[in-house]
């Protein structure tokens, strides 16, 4: 791999790393300190799905470009936090490339507040570059975009034993070349020399190149559908796209209904159980530390989770889950969770002959709630009610597979 390509590819993941201070606008880089969600002197929780960063190390921006090639990119998205996701497999699929008319752009940050917002990402090692020499800059050329033809990729999809770790997928990155700098030029250096085949030539000796991929007389050469110029395939922007909640299926799996008294078992179908296995008076058949509801099929967790949590740490234990051995597990939809609703019962708000240690409370579904950004539906046992609830909140959790 080229020193050129290493530094392309960083770029990109860089870029998802920057997420944290805001996406970055189509018509300029320029445009990006503006952005709100950053707190003074740090990054915000705030994280953009299309943000730009160059200041990432060599290995991992060869590890991206390499991934990149093979398919989809899984990675770990949190607060200014960006890393790839190895051992994580996403459904087949390959990054296809359109060539745009090439597009020029400055980025002049001149304060922390500003380094925080374009460049989250390895900012706090930039802070002494910016005090020492005033303001540092990123030019950059945009020739084309590699994008997925994926739509939502659900947790379920994904194979792997890091894959509760995944948050996000890299959907799209834009490809072209970029000079870093700190320090202002000269009108005899990179000033004068703009964006064409100068630029790097003769730069005043105020001026640091900090980092460089593509080349911008490569980018002026000429393109076709295949990919971008050679030497101009730096990754400038990448695209996060949010992994999505599981697909939408049927609640009842016809082949796994079984009457009351037997369990479902793979491959032989509905097995008679023995007495002392199945609750009583329950339509919920006990199998070790699982239930099957013979109603509906779906195999529950019995005891649930012995801490509350909030809604993306739940998605990702249910993911994580081993009951007697059995993998597979995930957070229920609400449709699936409200059949568990039992008005009738004195207490909890389900089969307490069942679910016999269950609180009457508010557990978690893997809905999240359409009407309203930020928060996810829940089932209040206490009452039955379905309930939406802000997403950081912490609430039982109980799994289903």
């Amino acid at each position: 791999m080229t020193r050129a390509g290493l530094v392309l590819a960083a770029s990109v993941f860089a870029i998802g790393a920057a997420s944290c201070g805001g996406s970055l606008p189509s018509s300029g880089l320029a445009a990006q300190s503006a952005l709100a969600g950053v707190s003074k002197g740090g990054c915000s929780t705030t994280m953009s799905a299309s943000p730009f960063v160059i200041n990432w190390s060599m290995t991992d921006r060869g590890e991206l470009e390499s991934r990149l090639k093979k398919g989809l990119v899984l990675v770990r998205y949190s607060g200014c936090t960006l890393e790839i996701v190895r051992d994580c497999a996403a459904p087949r699929s390959s990054y296809a490339y359109t060539a745009l008319t090439p597009k020029e752009d400055e980025l002049v940050i001149r304060s922390k507040d500003e380094l925080y917002t374009s460049l989250p990402v390895g900012a706090a090692r930039l802070e002494a570059n910016l005090q020492a020499s005033g303001e540092l800059r990123v030019r950059s050329m945009v020739v084309g975009r590699f994008e997925s033809p994926e739509g939502t990729i659900s947790l379920s999809s994904l194979d792997g034993p890091e894959c509760p770790r995944v948050t996000h997928v890299v959907r799209g990155v834009t490809a072209g070349a970029f000079r870093f700098y700190a320090g202002s030029a000269t009108a005899v250096g990179a000033a004068a020399a703009g964006f064409g085949a100068k630029v790097g030539g003769a730069s005043s000796r105020e001026e640091q190149v900090l980092s460089r991929d593509g080349s911008f007389e490569a980018c002026a050469g000429t393109r076709d559908g295949d990919g971008p110029p050679r030497d101009c395939g730096a990754l400038l922007r990448v695209e996060l796209a949010k992994i999505d909640q599981i697909s939408d299926k049927p609640v009842i799996k016809q082949e796994r209904v079984c009457p009351p008294g037997e369990q479902w078992a793979d491959f032989h179908g509905c097995q008679r159980l023995e007495a002392t296995s199945q609750p009583t008076a329950s339509r919920f058949a006990l199998s070790g530390g699982a239930l099957m509801d013979t109603t509906t099929g779906l195999m529950w967790q019995r005891d649930q989770a012995s801490a509350t949590m909030p809604w993306d740490d739940a998605k990702r234990f249910c993911l994580s889950l081993a009951v007697d051995g059995q993998s597979g597990w995930r957070l229920p939809k609400k449709k699936e969770l409200v059949t568990l609703v039992n008005k009738a019962s004195p207490g909890a708000k389900l089969d307490t002959s069942a679910f016999s240690s269950s609180p009457a409370a508010a557990f978690w579904s893997m809905s999240a709630d359409a009407s309203s950004a930020g928060d996810a539906w829940a089932v209040d046992f206490h009452d039955g009610r379905e309930v939406s609830k802000g997403s950081g909140e912490r609430l039982f959790v109980r799994c289903v597979r």
